[in-house]
């Protein structure tokens, strides 16, 4: 996932072409708008966010087809280059990501509030005969006793939720009294979420395991229980 204030479109297009060829094109590439500060850090253009993401999407789409006139060097692996999937909040970035990209992409820090809005407003974007693509990332930890997953997450996550709420970003879209945007508890209450997140449209779930701070034993027995409980058949695709 990159922020696309902070790069410039045929270099990005030439670092994802060559990272896709890499990977044999197991490469996704999320971009999200970034804040204003990060304008021409990477050679990034000066440019209003939505005419600069959107000439940025063009852009790549432009290098890595066949047939340009400027393509990017080397090509992709994949014909058309890597999937792109598109961030953001509001009506406009959920319009982007069905119409110009291959999918949504929600952040750790959106609230699931938020998340439900926008897999709904994507959705209603979607052309017809398009399948849908919808990526969550989440902070995850899984314990045989949801109190103490709530105690150990509180250490495990503590500072990556102190570092969004420095910036006043945590659970953003969130009401009063909603709960942390995360994937904490038992392996039955994260199993109800997981169903509730394909409720709303959700294809994708990245988590979170080893967030800075996080101590890797619990990552090893999250990883653990959500194997032992089968938490992956049915439910959107968990990685």
């Amino acid at each position: 996932m990159l922020l696309a204030r902070a790069y410039d479109p045929a270099r990005l297009a030439y670092e994802a072409a060559l990272v896709d060829q890499i990977s044999a094109g197991r490469l996704t590439l999320g971009i999200g708008l970034g804040a204003p500060g990060l304008r021409g850090t990477l050679g990034g253009p000066d440019q209003p966010g939505g005419t600069m993401i959107d000439r940025l999407l063009t852009e790549l789409r432009e290098a890595w087809a066949a047939s340009t006139t400027r393509p990017a060097v080397p090509a992709p692996y994949r014909p058309g280059g890597p999937e792109l999937l598109v961030g953001g909040q509001g009506d406009a970035a959920a319009r982007r990501a069905a119409r110009s990209a291959d999918g949504y992409y929600a952040a750790t820090n959106y609230s699931d509030r938020l998340l439900s809005e926008q897999c709904a407003r994507y959705l209603a974007h979607l052309p017809e005969g398009r399948s849908p693509s919808i990526a969550v990332n989440r902070l995850c930890l899984v314990a045989e006793d949801p109190a103490a997953a709530l105690d150990q997450a509180e250490r495990a996550f503590g500072r990556v939720r102190d570092y969004y709420h420095s910036r006043g970003l945590w659970n953003i879209g969130a009401d009063a009294g909603d709960p942390s945007p995360w994937l904490v508890g038992s392996p039955e209450t994260v199993a109800r979420q997981l169903e509730r997140y394909r409720g709303w449209g959700v294809t994708h779930v990245q988590l979170r395991l080893l967030p800075d701070g996080a101590p890797h034993d619990t990552a090893t027995r999250t990883l653990e229980l959500m194997a032992a409980h089968r938490l992956l058949p049915g439910r959107p695709q968990v990685s």
